[in-house]
């Protein structure tokens, strides 16, 4: 099995969001990507 970047980034974000509470919102997805490409 292998795992690619945007399995563990998908992964991630899931984990984000349980822990924040937050499982709605296109807007709260997009924003979180742009925070984490641009911390990369």
């Amino acid at each position: 099995m292998t795992i690619t970047l945007d399995a563990v980034t998908a992964e991630m974000l899931k984990a984000i969001m349980k822990k924040e509470g937050k499982y709605d919102g296109k807007q709260y997805l997009t924003e979180k990507i742009k925070q984490m490409y641009v911390t990369l």
